[in-house]
């Protein structure tokens, strides 16, 4: 008895709360946590320098998984150990850790109630950042969180007092996360919803991050344990959240901040990211919702000469390079509407984010053009149910191979010119796109939004270089759509077509499932020049993905 009870004291275990660093387990990890499910699993951390016991320099440190041999780590000459553990299939039953130094030196820790299966990392600036609490149902929507128990989320610093504020200390990586604003935790109406009131502003949790991973767990009829690690920062340029190796890659622009943050170029990477990479933490996929700042929300427009897609798709490549999963499925959240400063950025924002998935492998679009709030026409809507849904069939069909996850709406695949002013349109609808495309007619402009922000579609004539409005309608095909422009200019020819090409895109065709179209702005003939009216379709706008 004596002996079991010395061994107690001498275990410390990790729930709730702050750490100090340097810590014997790296404050990303904590008990109630999900690990990646079927890839070995890296658990890291420090013994301190100081730590000594008859003057040794170096630690030994034992890593146990409940039911697994004990893997053994030996610490660097700063005090750093990594232990990798075997890789485990999905399993809601909840086993512990226990981390011990074999000299005494430190106390063990012990992680408890750990469960292993699909794991998220989901990051962005404000409209990711943007809580439950705030969205459309939040009362039933968080008290439905206690149903889901085999649900894991944790979430590290985002409010501007809580990082940004202090100059000087943001432009090298940091090892620790500064603290974790909500530490792993079981899905409950408080971990989702904070119902206590102690939270200040969007404390926690992501509404989108926390339908996506919701409806992951229920489209894997709910016998795979999902988990969501959210790491957001609203008002933050694309820089922010890039590595130094990827913005000299990328020969990125001035970053911008909204909102009187300080940092600058990489501080997010530094601070939010890189401290998952040092093992590194395996996730399924990343779901990304950043862009507003790009594209005269907050900052200027960084769209012109492929700039955002260039640093869009570097950004990619290095995140797989740090986190060494080279085909890290990556999803990007287009653009919600909003009724903006001019009428073009961020549908030139948009097509980048489209790009993304046409050059680089395992990426995916999660449209969100659709869920604007039309009461307000502001860049924060509370729409986010269907942006957490479409995140979780694509997670589904990208990397876990769901063939039945029909996740992204109807994408162009050519045009032709049919009569003076109609141009049919046909959509690439196989796999997983949803066949055939429904076509809505009543779509109009909200009340509160300004016309000149919303459009459909258009069609480009030459040589007048005049863009039209167009009428839409299914096409002749059950692959096609029809657009037709009332008053062409005469004796000119259509040469281009642009479709959800607004700030405020007014969504008539979807797939089967209400998912819109993919945005597009493409020559009628693609070997035509691409100087034609000085236009530049997406498709040229970067030839090849960039990787650091």
């Amino acid at each position: 008895m004596v002996v079991l009870a010395a061994l107690a004291a001498a275990i410390v275990v990790v729930s709730q709360g702050a750490r100090a660093g340097p810590s014997l387990v790296s404050n990303v990890f904590g008990s109630n946590m999900i690990l990646q499910r079927d890839r070995p699993a890296p658990i890291w951390g420090w013994v301190a320098v100081d730590s000594t016991v008859d003057g040794a320099t170096v630690h030994q440190v034992t890593v146990t998984l409940t039911g697994t041999p004990a893997v053994t780590a030996i610490t660097n000459a700063d005090g750093f150990w990594r232990a990798v553990l075997p890789a485990q299939p999905a399993n809601a039953e909840g086993r512990s850790i226990q981390v011990h130094v074999v000299d005494g030196s430190v106390s063990d820790v012990l992680l408890t109630n750990v469960v292993f299966g699909e794991v998220l990392f989901c990051s962005g600036q404000s409209n990711m950042e943007f809580t439950v609490n705030s969205a459309v149902n939040a009362t039933e929507e968080i008290a439905a969180a206690n149903g889901f128990p085999d649900i894991r989320l944790f979430s590290g610093p985002e409010q501007n007092v809580d990082t940004l504020n202090f100059d000087g200390v943001f432009n090298v990586t940091h090892d620790e996360l500064f603290y974790t604003r909500l530490n792993w935790s079981i899905a409950t109406n408080q971990s989702v919803g904070c119902v206590d009131g102690s939270c200040k502003g969007w404390d926690y949790f992501s509404a989108a991050c926390w339908f996506a991973v919701r409806d992951l767990y229920i489209e894997l009829d709910r016998k795979v344990p999902v988990g969501g690690v959210s790491q957001n920062y609203g008002g933050t340029s694309i820089q922010y959240w890039m590595s130094q190796d990827a913005l000299e890659a990328s020969n990125a622009p001035v970053a911008t901040q909204c909102c009187g943050q300080n940092g600058g170029p990489a501080c997010l990477w530094n601070t939010q990211v890189y401290p998952y990479t040092i093992g590194p933490m395996q996730f399924s996929a990343v779901i990304f919702y950043q862009g507003e700042q790009n594209a005269n929300c907050g900052g200027p427009t960084q769209t012109a000469n492929a700039t955002y897609s260039t640093m869009l798709q570097t950004m990619v490549g290095d995140w797989r390079v740090k986190f060494k999963q080279p085909l890290l499925a990556f999803g990007e959240c287009l653009l919600a509407a909003w009724q903006s400063k001019d009428l073009t950025s961020f549908a030139e924002l948009r097509l980048a984010q489209v790009n993304l998935t046409a050059y680089v492998p395992k990426t995916f679009l999660i449209s969100a053009i659709d869920r604007g709030d039309p009461d307000s026409g502001a860049v924060h809507s509370p729409y986010k149910q269907d942006v957490g849904h479409r995140a979780a069939l694509g997670v589904a069909a990208v990397a876990l191979n769901v063939l039945t996850s029909k996740y992204l709406g109807p994408t162009y695949q050519t045009a032709t010119a049919t009569a003076g002013n109609t141009v049919q349109v046909t959509f690439d609808v196989s796999g997983l796109y949803g066949s055939p495309p429904v076509v809505n007619t009543s779509v109009t402009c909200p009340p509160r939004i300004a016309p000149t922000s919303c459009e459909g579609f258009a069609v480009l004539f030459s040589p007048s270089c005049t863009w039209k409005i167009a009428n839409v309608m299914r096409g002749t095909t059950a692959e096609s759509i029809l657009l037709t422009v009332p008053n062409p200019p005469a004796g000119d020819t259509a040469v281009a077509t642009r479709g959800y090409y607004a700030n405020w895109p007014l969504v008539s065709v979807t797939n089967t499932i209400g998912i819109p179209a993919t945005p597009w702005l493409e020559l009628i003939n693609a070997g035509a020049a691409s100087t034609e009216c000085s236009l530049k379709p997406m498709s040229v706008s970067i030839l090849t993905p960039l990787v650091v």
